[in-house]
């Protein structure tokens, strides 16, 4: 009877060791730093882990993709992920002000939106040649979880061809896929300038050609917040990449990559 009872007392304590664990994180240097990035992040944030490495070779970094809405959503559900960054400040100030998270967000960046093409259009025209006959279809991430589609349904409504060109808007899931929609049908695409610096989008970074700013008073500014989340506050390895991400380094990683 004592045996089984030992046996009932060393899963109790099993079991809440495990829950404590994912729940407040783990000191463990091999369980990489899992860190939730907005999908416009893509390259630059490989980068970013690639300069960390070379003060902190040890630490592995692990990055999950997503709209920043959808992520948010994961941590609010228990996603085990140490640092969130989002494509805007609301999503990391709503997990602080539920308690997810083990200070107040930072900005780290501001970025910019672009609209994107692979054809001969005339850029030059700006959001007037949405309405052109030519233009088909409008690719766009979705404005309900990510904050680059939010921004570029605001810009078509402060141009005033919002409910003219409505027919034509396509939702991708996020701003990186609109890259996808836009190569692959879409005529024309609104997306992230950082998505344009990545290595494997180098033939489409020509300015004027194959992608246009859109006018940043027809939009407010897409500025996008970090937060290190409870499970990551209680390691050292998540801590020392949250701080490195505010480092002048990281500014100028961020900076290349078409970030202010």
């Amino acid at each position: 009877m004592k045996t089984i009872m030992w046996v009932v007392v060393a899963a109790l304590v099993l079991s809440i060791a495990f829950i404590l664990n994912s729940t407040r994180g783990t000191t463990d240097a091999r369980v990489p730093v899992r860190v939730a990035i907005a999908s416009n992040l893509g390259s630059v944030m490989e980068e970013l882990a690639a300069s960390f490495n070379e003060s902190y070779p040890g630490i592995k970094i692990e990055f999950i993709t997503g709209s920043s809405g959808k992520l948010a959503a994961q941590i609010i559900n228990g996603a085990p992920f140490d640092i969130f960054l989002s494509a805007d400040m609301r999503n990391p100030e709503i997990l602080y002000s539920m308690r997810l998270a083990g200070e107040r967000p930072r900005a780290y960046a501001t970025g910019t939106l672009i609209l994107f093409t692979t054809g001969e259009l005339p850029l030059r025209k700006a959001m007037e040649l949405l309405n052109l006959p030519a233009i088909k279809r409008i690719a766009l991430a979705d404005p309900v979880t990510a904050p680059y589609g939010k921004a570029a349904v605001e810009s078509m409504k402060n141009a005033g061809v919002y409910t003219a060109v409505y027919p034509k808007l396509v939702n991708a899931p996020t701003v990186s896929e609109v890259i996808a929609y836009t190569r692959s049908g879409a005529d024309i695409g609104f997306t992230a300038l950082s998505l344009l610096k990545s290595p494997w989008m180098k033939k489409y970074d020509v300015r004027g050609k194959y992608w246009m700013e859109v006018d940043k008073n027809l939009y407010a500014p897409v500025k996008q917040g970090m937060v290190i989340l409870a499970r990551g506050r209680r390691r050292e390895q998540a801590r020392a990449f949250y701080e490195f991400l505010s480092s002048a380094g990281a500014k100028n990683i961020f900076k290349k990559y078409g970030y202010e």
